[in-house]
């Protein structure tokens, strides 16, 4: 009786492990999951932050590249935005592979909460070497991780900084309306969080998180009937903690209007011109406040582009057949032409020169063709906004 006991014994949990591997199997993620914690100064966790995953990053290994946009449509894990729990913590699925068999490494979030400074950190999820890499490696990392007692991936929690406060006021103008809605841009900041302005009253609009450190802010008017108004670009040094005072006056946007020059015949075929603003004299990679926009070009050739602030302009056209003319530039590729704006409009005319037109055959190792989008590295990139108070 005892062997077979034994027998049934051993029978019994056998079933019992193989019930609870395919129980464990059934239930397990379909994805990799990232826990993001995110916490204060002070290492106290933040209830109700929102996590938005924004783009990923290859491992390093055989194939390392730079951003990749949070493809939902082709890696199958959706991204909408997540809020962290009573422990600061907030779970992240994201797709085990950015494209084809290239591993993912690193996840780009954006991270907000109603009461600190907006962050983008990017967080390493996963540290293993990447699939294919030789055994030795392998050991190194198996050794690694048994030496320092660490075999999952624990991101680094995100902190969170408490910020200055800004209050930007109007000046009271007869000639703009005081009740029209008011925005404000501040230098390396995202204009489409919804949370980070506050308008207490009208011709006031205040934050209790700007970053401290040197800023350049723009306030911008929009009126019922569409048209921009904009004040100087000032710059501010802001200090955690302390409130800062803006007031400014508002100045009606100008207007850009032009025509394509002769070497285009007309009419003009699907044509457009796209602007864009800088504030004058200012160096781009402080990422300034901009403004941009677009309008279409007339079968006559003529155009024009209104609610501009003043700055430095940088203007190119496009139709069919034809692209305008290089602006200044130092490097080997096409620049915008520049023009400076000031308080009153503007008439232009863009020098344009004829294109080629470039056909390309994408096939598979043995001949065939390949539709463009069964490739991920051939999708071309496209994005486009209509004023300065869009992101891409």
């Amino acid at each position: 009786m005892q062997p077979i006991t034994r027998r049934l014994t051993f029978l019994a949990a056998s079933l019992l492990f193989a019930l609870l591997l395919v129980v464990l199997i059934a239930t397990a993620p379909k994805h990799p999951v990232a826990l993001i914690r995110v916490v204060d100064a002070s290492g106290r966790p933040l209830v109700g932050a929102i996590v938005l995953p924004e783009g990923l990053r290859t491992k390093p290994g055989p194939y390392a590249s730079g951003w990749y946009g949070w493809r939902t449509g082709q890696n199958g894990v959706p991204n909408p935005p997540v809020t962290t729990d009573k422990d600061g913590y907030a779970r992240v699925p994201y797709p085990k592979y950015v494209f084809e068999r290239i591993e993912t490494g690193t996840l780009c979030l954006s991270v907000n909460h109603p009461d600190f400074v907006p962050d983008r950190p990017e967080r390493i999820v996963a540290t293993a070497p990447p699939a294919g890499a030789p055994w030795r490696v392998r050991l190194e990392d198996l050794w690694n991780r048994i030496r320092h007692k660490a075999f999952l991936a624990r991101p680094q929690p995100v902190v969170l900084q408490k910020g200055a406060i800004l209050i930007v006021s109007v000046r009271p103008d007869p000639a703009i309306s005081r009740n029209a809605r008011l925005f404000a841009q501040v230098s390396g900041l995202a204009s489409d969080d919804t949370n980070f302005w506050i308008r207490p009253e009208p011709g006031v609009i205040v934050t209790r998180r700007l970053a401290a450190g040197r800023h350049t802010v723009r306030a911008i008017q929009l009126d019922s009937d569409g048209c921009a108004c904009f004040s100087e670009a000032t710059p501010i040094t802001a200090v955690s903690g302390q409130t800062h005072e803006l007031v400014v006056a508002l100045k009606r946007g100008v207007t850009v209007r032009g025509q394509l020059d002769g070497t285009v015949p007309r009419p003009v075929k699907n044509g457009r011109v796209v602007a864009h603003v800088w504030p004058r004299g200012s160096n781009p990679q402080d990422t300034p406040p901009q403004w941009h926009a677009w309008a279409a070009v007339h079968e006559d050739g003529s155009f024009a582009v209104g609610s501009l602030p003043e700055g430095d302009l940088e203007i190119v056209a496009l139709c069919d057949g034809f692209v305008s003319t290089n602006g200044p530039g130092q490097f080997q590729m096409r620049y915008p032409q520049k023009h400076s704006l000031g308080t009153n409009d503007i008439s232009i005319t863009i020098g344009m020169e004829p294109t080629a037109r470039l056909e390309v055959r994408v096939t598979d190792d043995k001949g065939h063709p390949l539709k463009i989008e069964d490739h991920p590295l051939l999708i071309p990139a496209a994005s486009g906004r209509q004023s300065g108070l869009e992101r891409r």
